[in-house]
């Protein structure tokens, strides 16, 4: 009886200390997209859009948050970089974002964190509509 009392304790600690490497302080950082819709970069945003897109980064400090896409316009072939910035609050392994400003808008809605990877929804009229982007950051 006694073993058990000792091995429950460290079972816990173990999962404590496990839980504890998910939370807000591990996030910051900068985040390179890594895939766009389930795809890698370059992506080609086809049938219908203007872009392709060759990079985003995301960048987590406290409380803030900055986001930058790198572009191509296919239809006047002009190159360029948006960015917006914002705050962010965390809850657990589940991130929300309010936008404070930017020469782009890019509708960052939740995101989900394990542990060096942030995976969010982005663009369209907001989660679960079909011009909506599926986007992985990794730090």
């Amino acid at each position: 009886m006694m073993r058990q009392l000792i091995l429950i304790p460290g079972i816990a600690a173990s999962v404590v200390s496990c839980a504890a490497t998910t939370g807000p302080a591990d996030i910051e950082g900068v985040y390179q997209l890594v895939e766009l819709n389930g795809e890698s970069l370059r992506y080609d945003d086809q049938p219908c859009g203007c872009c392709i897109y060759t990079g985003a980064s995301l960048s987590i400090e406290p409380g803030r948050y900055e986001i930058s896409v790198g572009f191509r316009n296919k239809n006047n072939g002009m190159v360029g970089t948006s960015t917006e910035f914002g705050t962010y609050s965390v809850n657990g392994r589940f991130m929300t974002f309010d936008w404070g400003g930017g020469d782009f808008h890019h509708h960052l809605y939740d995101a989900q964190i394990d542990g060096a990877t942030i995976t969010l929804y982005l663009g369209g009229d907001g989660p679960g509509t079909a011009d909506q982007y599926r986007a992985m950051f990794r730090k």
